[in-house]
């Protein structure tokens, strides 16, 4: 219960007819549970005011002044649902009067209710991804492209509402699920965009016969290179590529240890001073290749 202080107004019942009309100034110590204030009355034929004490549990309520030697004023009750209201019996005794019967107090002052939590912050979409990217199809074959969203949360994850459109129907057809169709052999990619409101991304699709891409070390002796006989650390490896059906793009080269023989993106590459196996692939916008070598002490 709120910390309250405040006025709470009843009426009790008497059994001979008569009413009594109070009201009570009263604080409550929400760490001991304790009440204290004072009730005046308006027309007590015994007295006129009491000063009150008392405590809350759970919704129980008990006040009362028992303090006089010749009249005492008790109230026993419980708070309703919502808090604001007490009903209960209430009790007087004195040398005058006995009396006893209900009463109900409204509370007309509370501590205001604490406001609501804020809404979480609204998350929205900032990009999308595209997936496989920059694909490569033969005629008549489809495969699904897959739109993954980065969102204002950090987060990434499947995106609602795709539209998916094609730049070029003619060569490459894409459906509402984002499957791709190669139509007809592209000289040059078709874009394939994936947009949800304001936000898109797109990969970009060539249709034609696939190239291949034969890697061989021309430095080896078959696919084995000494580290010693071959200059050590730094010493410079030849790599080459028969590229077939390549009908231009990107090519890109890379090393899977480069401790034994790192490569630069285009091509050039030396020992690393450590020996053991080491692939080297190339990959191009169609297709990649690669060659396992060993390097020898």
């Amino acid at each position: 219960m709120p910390t309250v202080t405040g006025t709470w107004t009843g009426a009790g019942l008497s059994p001979g007819g008569g009413t009594y009309t109070f009201t009570a100034n009263i604080t409550e110590n929400t760490s001991t549970g304790d009440i204290s204030g004072n009730a005046m009355f308006q027309n007590s034929p015994c007295f006129s005011s009491s000063n009150l004490s008392g405590f809350i549990i759970g919704n129980g309520v008990s006040v009362g002044d028992q303090t006089g030697p010749n009249y005492q004023f008790v109230v026993l009750g419980l708070l309703d649902s919502t808090g604001t209201q007490i009903r209960g019996d209430y009790k007087t005794g004195s040398v005058c009067n006995f009396d006893s019967g209900t009463f109900s107090m409204t509370r007309s002052s509370l501590s205001p209710p604490p406001p609501p939590p804020p809404p979480p912050p609204s998350v929205t979409l900032s990009s999308i991804t595209v997936t496989p990217s920059n694909p490569n199809l033969q005629v008549g074959q489809t495969m699904l492209l897959i739109a993954t969203g980065t969102f204002s949360n950090g987060t990434t994850g499947s995106v609602s509402n795709v539209n998916w459109t094609s730049s070029d129907p003619n060569h490459v057809t894409v459906n509402s699920s984002g499957l791709i169709t190669g139509i007809a052999n592209t000289t040059t990619g078709v874009a394939i965009m994936a947009t949800s409101g304001a936000v898109g991304g797109l990969t970009t699709v060539t249709v034609g016969q696939s190239s291949t891409v034969t890697v061989t070390c021309d430095t080896c002796s078959g696919n084995t290179i000494s580290l010693s006989a071959n200059g050590g650390p730094a010493s410079i490896v030849r790599f080459s590529a028969m590229l077939v059906n390549f009908t231009g793009g990107s090519e890109t080269w890379w090393s899977s240890n480069p401790n034994v023989i790192s490569i630069s993106s285009d091509g050039w590459a030396t020992l690393g001073g450590t020996t053991g196996p080491v692939t080297i692939t190339d990959t191009t916008s169609s297709g990649s290749g690669s060659v396992q070598v060993t390097v020898t002490p």
